[in-house]
């Protein structure tokens, strides 16, 4: 009798865990806009900030719409589509951000509606926008499958950079690490592929970020104004290395930075 009682609260234990499960996984779970009419609207931000397409739309914490796709305009800067419930109707002076659930959660695009009496229509733009500012952990770009073309930049310090780490432009994949190597000078040289529709002014600034607080590592281009444009096989003249966050500890408690 004793042994069937443990065996029933152990069955019980088991049970409220599978349910806890499951709510989790619902709760947590990207939010997919489905079963209904919705229609499409147009937002560009100068940093996506590691939003992705997919990525729940919301209004006062409830979800909307999500990102139907993200690119770069001819400015480089992201724009994204996104979808709304159709009964969801928004002002022009609606204002988009990109926000981030908690601390070190997932991107998502918040709408802060405003008091005009012009609706956004179909195919239209929210006009006002506010960038992100933390990105999402590593997500590695996948350039396979499609054209792209090879660029080399030279780096005194990685800071953990590894083969296929992703390449963005404001905040837009467009490419990923594919090799890394030291040169003659004991730097290190990494090998780009950058899909090919992305073409990039021959100033363009490269420097190794992080995704947030204990993301992975990434490489940031930032293109200038030069009207000559990288071709394949060029190199970056103008990087950033990796901030070294333990050489800045080590010399605070040290006490030789000031």
């Amino acid at each position: 009798m004793k042994q069937r009682s443990v065996e029933c609260l152990v069955g019980l234990f088991v049970i409220l865990g599978c349910l806890c499960f499951a709510y989790l996984s619902i709760r947590f779970a990207r939010m997919e806009v489905g079963g209904g009419k919705e229609y499409q609207i147009h937002a560009v931000f100068a940093d996506l900030g590691g939003l992705r397409a997919g990525a729940a739309v919301e209004i006062a914490g409830v979800p909307v719409g999500r990102v139907v796709s993200l690119d770069l305009d001819e400015h480089f800067a992201g724009r994204l589509v996104l979808s709304l419930k159709d009964r969801v109707r928004i002002p022009t002076d609606t204002v988009a951000a990109v926000k981030t659930k908690g601390l070190i959660g997932e991107k998502f695009v918040g709408l802060s509606p405003g008091n005009g009496n012009t609706m956004v229509k179909a195919g239209g733009w929210i006009g006002r926008t506010e960038s992100g500012s933390m990105e999402l952990p590593f997500t590695e770009t996948n350039v396979a499958g499609g054209e792209h073309y090879e660029l080399t930049a030279t780096f005194t310090h990685l800071g953990g950079l590894r083969v296929g780490a992703s390449i963005e432009v404001a905040g837009v994949p467009i490419g990923r690490v594919r090799e890394i190597e030291l040169d003659e000078r004991y730097n290190a040289q990494v090998v780009m592929d950058i899909k090919d529709q992305v073409k990039l002014s021959a100033d363009t600034f490269a420097s190794i970020r992080t995704k947030g607080l204990i993301g992975g590592k990434y490489i940031l281009l930032e293109p200038g104004g030069d009207d000559q444009m990288l071709a394949d096989g060029d190199e970056i003249e103008e990087t950033e290395p990796a901030v070294d966050i333990e050489s800045i500890i080590s010399g605070l408690v040290q006490g030789k930075i000031e």
